[in-house]
């Protein structure tokens, strides 16, 4: 049982909640919380974590298949530790912790060879910054039935403990490109995609524009919108009606409103 916070894996679990640049160079971070862990692939966790009260007041043999020493398993094992309480606290990202974490491997692909021939429904976000808005819009789309999420090389680090947690392990079950817009926006236009966003400065609303071709709807940053750029290379420019007595949407309500709407239109079944 780890009991002091100068623990060498203690010190890693911090970095990993607290460092993009660690998460990035170790390809590691964090889950936290009993349904993200649950809900984690176990070819993705290295590691789980158990808080001591925890590990005291549930089977974490039976409901996490950990590898128990003497004990033989034919599923597929996930190695642990136990944690005194009072550590266990000191590293939680959330208030009142669970008693629960992972250490995972990272997910994110890094070409187009996610996008195949039956892919006809994608989301791009463009420098969206707040992580909150990015676990939100990685849980809407797998809601909505989205094909694969591309993020700009601004957006905020999709393993930041905040979005894996607002994400609600949708993480784990998207596809999710990161790179240059320009550049792949160019190459899902050679792939027919029609470009399509978000934009104050249009009279097309969303119930208007027709969303049944094969569509890659872009999301804009919370203060700023989307670039000139992309704006530029776009096939449709499309706007939310809303009440006058408000400017703007949050981004992923309104990245939301616009997936059900296409769901709408294509008479989509779940």
């Amino acid at each position: 049982m780890i009991t002091s916070t100068t623990n060498a894996q203690i010190k890693n679990i911090k970095k990993l909640m607290s460092s993009s640049t660690f998460r990035k160079s170790t390809q590691q971070f964090v889950v936290e919380g009993l349904r993200v862990v649950k809900d984690t692939p176990r070819e993705n966790i290295i590691k789980i974590y158990f808080s001591e009260s925890f590990a005291k007041n549930n089977d974490i043999r039976e409901n996490f298949n950990v590898r128990i020493p003497g004990i033989k398993s034919n599923s597929i094992d996930c190695n642990y530790e136990i944690i005194r309480d009072d550590i266990f606290n000191s590293i939680s990202d959330t208030t009142n912790s669970q008693g629960i974490l992972a250490i995972c491997k990272m997910n994110i692909n890094d070409d187009l060879s996610i996008i195949d021939d039956e892919c006809d429904l994608i989301v791009i976000c463009d420098r969206i910054q707040d992580p909150g808005n990015m676990g939100t819009i990685i849980r809407t789309s797998l809601a909505a039935s989205v094909d694969a999420l591309i993020l700009s090389d601004s957006c905020v680090d999709i393993y930041n403990p905040k979005v894996v947690r607002s994400s609600a392990s949708a993480i784990f079950k998207l596809p999710i490109l990161k790179g240059d817009l320009v550049d792949i926006i160019k190459e899902l236009q050679d792939q027919d995609f029609n470009i399509i966003s978000t934009s104050l400065d249009t009279d097309t609303n969303i119930y208007t524009q027709d969303f049944t071709c094969k569509s890659a709807i872009v999301i804009g940053n919370e203060a700023n919108g989307i670039r000139e750029e992309i704006l530029d290379m776009s096939n449709s420019l499309v706007n939310i009606p809303i009440s006058d007595s408000i400017e703007s949407l949050n981004a992923s309500v309104a990245c939301g409103i616009i997936l059900f709407e296409i769901n709408r239109q294509r008479n989509y079944e779940y």
